[in-house]
């Protein structure tokens, strides 16, 4: 669940290093660059140009909008997951994209320095969603980021639970004998 974290040092170092030829390469892909009009809306949550160029790349080299290649990956995974003897999860799956996309822009976005909210004012859904509505994303990236939020409570919790239990046994090995 690193989705909900900021991205690591090294990986943004990674991306600042090599912004010009993730560009070069994304244009040459024909992946299309943010508009005027996103960049002006982004400044209103980001430091500088340098980091809308920053989540510009990473959101570029990402290719979300490829639906069918996304629909391919996953179901190279659920085959490779199914061969391993685990399975995955019933329910309502994210649409094609938009998973991937919170996925990668999110922790960019937080160590930006955006804070981890939910809420529909929040400068991380705004700026998600921005990003969406241009790249035409099926799906609210703020209905993903509140499941993301709420397995990592969830898992959280489990391990909270898990922890005590473990020390509670343990603890029954030194009781007083009687």
């Amino acid at each position: 669940m690193f989705e909900l974290e900021p991205e690591s040092p090294e990986l943004m170092a990674y991306y600042r290093a090599n912004l010009e030829e993730h560009r070069k390469i994304a244009g040459g892909c024909r992946i299309p660059p943010f508009t005027k009009d996103l960049r002006r809306d982004l400044m209103a949550f980001l430091p500088d140009n340098e980091s809308i160029q920053l989540v510009e790349v990473v959101t570029r080299m990402g290719d979300f909008c490829n639906t069918a290649d996304l629909i391919s990956m996953r179901r190279s995974v659920s085959r490779q997951l199914k061969v391993r003897s685990v399975n995955m999860p019933r329910g309502k799956r994210t649409a094609p994209g938009l998973r991937e996309f919170v996925a990668h822009v999110a922790p960019v976005l937080l160590s930006l320095g955006l804070p981890l909210a939910t809420g529909g004012r929040s400068k991380l859904v705004q700026a998600l969603q921005m990003i969406a509505y241009e790249l035409d994303l099926p799906g609210d990236p703020r209905d993903e980021l509140r499941r993301l939020r709420k397995i990592q409570v969830s898992n959280a919790e489990r391990d909270s639970r898990l922890a005590a239990e473990l020390v509670a046994s343990a603890l029954k090995h030194f009781a007083p004998l009687r």
